[in-house]
């Protein structure tokens, strides 16, 4: 893609070395920070990954894919992991955002979130994982770990490969996300590099996401139905409207205040006035 678009208007020469023949390696070789990742997805892609490796060990099931001789198991597992989380967290995941479902999941104790698993050798080295990858989330969400956890930041890949390491002996149905492999193997190479921002939480996509809440919710509500030009027309015009400053300004309306009939001051009423509490 990056061949064909060619962004930069590099010369034949130019493609050739950066893509190093595509025959032979089908990966062109980019610098560190255009491995770069973000928080909020980062916590989102493995918050799911999580998710899918409690569900099946709460369903006793070593098959990563969903076949037709698991998916009963699976899906009566997910059933009852969902309830457990509902009734022990308070929270429904059907009906939550992604990046705040994954906060939750990670910020819950493990001997809540691991309760059904019934194989408790199993349990304490998923434990353990979970342990190692909450120890990594916190360098990634960090805005300066190199001044605020400079060591975390030293041990960071060290981490890294003792969680991957345990995830195959332990977990070895499992397949491997794209966002896995970049927060074992980038995260500390971003961190590090001397032309990069110092930081993968800089990078945290929590305002895109709350522009896409606001699409959605312009696109169900407010817009046409049955006409797709029409809807994204509506959409834009309201993403346009919402931001005018000029907009913005005359919709700054005054709330009405309450008014005392008794001694005409604004902030309260005839019944809690201080002169009729004073004559009283």
């Amino acid at each position: 893609e990056i061949l064909r678009v060619n962004p930069n208007a590099l010369s034949e020469n130019e493609l050739k070395k950066i893509s190093k023949g595509v025959k032979c390696a089908p990966l062109s070789k980019i610098e560190p920070i255009q491995k770069g990742i973000d928080a909020t997805h980062a916590d989102i892609n493995l918050g799911q990954f999580f998710k899918k490796i409690i569900v099946r060990e709460i369903a006793g099931v070593t098959k990563w894919e969903l076949t037709q001789d698991v998916k009963p198991l699976v899906q009566n597992a997910e059933f009852l992991f969902d309830q457990h989380m509902k009734c022990n967290c308070g929270i429904n995941p059907q009906l939550m955002m992604p990046g705040n479902y994954a906060r939750t999941l990670f910020e819950t104790p493990h001997s809540v979130l691991l309760e059904h698993i019934s194989d408790s050798v199993r349990k304490e080295n998923l434990s353990s994982i979970l342990n190692i990858f909450l120890h990594l989330r916190k360098v990634y969400r960090c805005k300066d770990p190199l001044t605020e956890c400079p060591f975390d930041v030293q041990n960071y890949k060290k981490c890294a490969v003792e969680m991957g390491a345990l995830l195959l002996q332990h977990f070895d149905y499992v397949e491997w996300p794209n966002y896995l492999h970049k927060v074992i193997e980038h995260v500390q190479q971003l961190i590090e590099d001397p032309n990069g921002p110092g930081s993968v939480g800089a990078f945290s996509s929590e305002g895109n996401e709350a522009g896409n809440k606001l699409f959605r919710h312009f696109r169900k509500n407010l817009s046409r139905r049955g006409n797709t030009y029409g809807s994204l027309c509506d959409v834009l015009k309201l993403h346009w409207l919402y931001s005018s400053k000029a907009l913005f300004k005359l919709a700054e309306v005054e709330h009405k205040k309450v008014r005392c009939s008794l001694c005409f001051t604004s902030g309260h009423n005839k019944r809690t006035c201080p002169l009729l509490n004073t004559s009283l």
